[in-house]
């Protein structure tokens, strides 16, 4: 951490722009991207969320803009100059009564300043604390149960995917029977031979090439009827259509599922985005507060003591100032760039 070394003991801690902007950014993306998220309380949240970052940011480029110009010294030097001088003047009336007026005009100045400077403090303050106080990540309820749904899809998949798979091969095994009937059907075309046969043997009864032709053909008919009987190829239509009804209503039953189990693994994701966006809130905070602890701790060091000697106070002042107004103006600059 870069930090500014002033001759008393305090600090400037510089906060990392990089940091701080990187982590602003995705707490932007990060909430747009959850505008959609299930839970309406949850979207009131980010809404909320959002527009307090607008405020913490609204405060930061506030400060690093005026602060500059609320440390000028506004003649401060020139007024410690003077009291020097009448100091080394013969003290009468009218040069006691003149160092009282510009030591008055000093700690006004300078009270001023502080004051200005603790309201800018207070509103950071302020806009940190009500950054910091918007919750979104209190889910981890949400995803406990999430996580246990699901596990219960997981294993209403496993088991509609049991009986899918032997469904699926019994419908393979018959439609390859079915293809197979089909073709064995196609030989009833050789059963008209068996009549042309005949006339042939009705005309030459005695050609025994002709017999023997027919008595083949006849035992391959046979085969085929017998085949036929016994398949009953209507029927296995009738339960391929069965079979094909109970596939549809599982694979139905198993795109459901799988919606069902997207739908909450999104809703998981979502959830572990919101948990994400504390760390991001934490990190941005982090950074925001090293300026709001620069302010504080100048204005601390820079307390008015009546006590004090005006003129020691005032030069500490006013070199507290320039390295304040400096660290300032370095942020801004980096802020812009």
């Amino acid at each position: 951490m870069n930090v500014h070394v002033m001759d008393t003991p305090f600090l400037l801690p510089k906060p990392d722009l990089d940091v701080l902007v990187a982590n602003r950014a995705q707490l932007r993306r990060y909430t747009e991207a959850l505008g959609e998220i299930h839970l309406p309380v949850k979207r009131e949240k980010l809404l909320s969320l959002i527009e307090e970052l607008s405020h913490v940011d609204k405060q930061v480029l506030d400060i690093l803009t005026l602060g500059p110009g609320l440390l000028a010294n506004h003649g401060l030097p020139d007024l410690l100059e003077t009291i020097a001088k009448l100091k080394q003047q013969p003290l009468t009336d009218e040069t006691g009564s003149h160092i009282e007026v510009i030591v008055k005009e000093i700690r006004e100045e300078r009270f001023k300043t502080l004051a200005e400077l603790q309201l800018q403090s207070s509103a950071l303050d302020d806009a940190l604390v009500n950054f910091s106080a918007v919750s979104v990540s209190d889910v981890d309820h949400f995803v406990v149960e999430i996580e246990a749904s699901l596990t219960q899809v997981d294993e209403q998949i496993a088991a509609e995917n049991q009986p899918l798979g032997k469904w699926l091969e019994e419908e393979a095994a018959l439609n390859k029977l079915i293809a197979e009937v089909e073709a064995l059907s196609a030989l009833d075309k050789f059963k008209p031979l068996v009549a042309s046969l005949d006339k042939l043997i009705e005309i030459d009864p005695n050609n025994r090439l002709v017999g023997s032709i027919k008595a083949g053909i006849a035992g391959m008919s046979s085969i085929l009827d017998l085949a036929n009987d016994a398949l009953e190829y209507k029927h296995l239509l009738k339960h391929r259509e069965r079979l094909q009804e109970l596939l549809d209503a599982l694979r139905g039953n198993a795109r459901e599922l799988h919606e069902k189990r997207k739908a909450e693994a999104r809703k998981l994701e979502q959830f572990r985005q919101l948990q994400a966006l504390e760390e991001l809130k934490s990190a941005y905070s982090q950074e925001v507060a090293r300026l709001l602890a620069a302010l504080n701790g100048f204005l601390t060091a820079n307390r008015i003591e009546a006590v004090d000697s005006v003129e020691a106070q005032t030069a500490l002042f006013i070199r507290h100032a320039r390295f304040l107004s400096n660290y300032l103006t370095e942020l801004r600059r980096d802020w812009r760039s």
